[in-house]
């Protein structure tokens, strides 16, 4: 397609999952109640360049995806007045340590996280499970 379209389709597509964001954290929120906070992994603060710089590289199509969806996620929690942190995911392992417990403890609520979420847990649910449950002690402690 044209530039011109490009550009109008990503719009739609924003608008639709922004859309498909807000009707899954409806159905969470019904499902499991009031949600306190809305940790978004994020990756390495790089300016994405222009639209057309984008469309030309291949790398940076898959970048953009990236941040598209993070920001489709944070958007749909922002209106719905969810707290919303974005955090780096280099920095999650810093931030892991300032969980509360030992090492050991900290292991066996992962894992208690993970019997309780099912499959598939591999290496990103772990990451965002941490996150969730860094954001909900970062909101205990203050």
């Amino acid at each position: 397609m044209d530039f011109k379209s490009g550009e109008a389709f990503i719009k739609r597509c924003r608008k639709s999952s922004q859309d498909l964001a807000a009707r899954a954290l409806k159905e969470i929120i019904s499902t499991h109640g009031a949600l306190k906070i809305c940790c978004v992994l994020t990756g390495p603060e790089r300016p994405l360049p222009p639209l057309r710089a984008i469309l030309a590289s291949h790398g940076l199509m898959h970048s953009a995806e990236r941040e598209f969806y993070r920001e489709a996620v944070r958007d749909a929690a922002v209106r719905r007045g969810i707290v919303t942190e974005m955090l780096k995911e280099k920095d999650l392992q810093e931030l892991g340590e300032r969980l509360p417990g030992t090492k050991a403890s900290q292991r066996d609520t992962l894992n208690a996280f993970r019997k309780q979420v099912g499959s598939p847990w591999a290496q990103d649910e772990k990451l965002a499970a941490t996150a969730a449950w860094f954001g909900l002690a970062s909101r205990q402690s203050s």
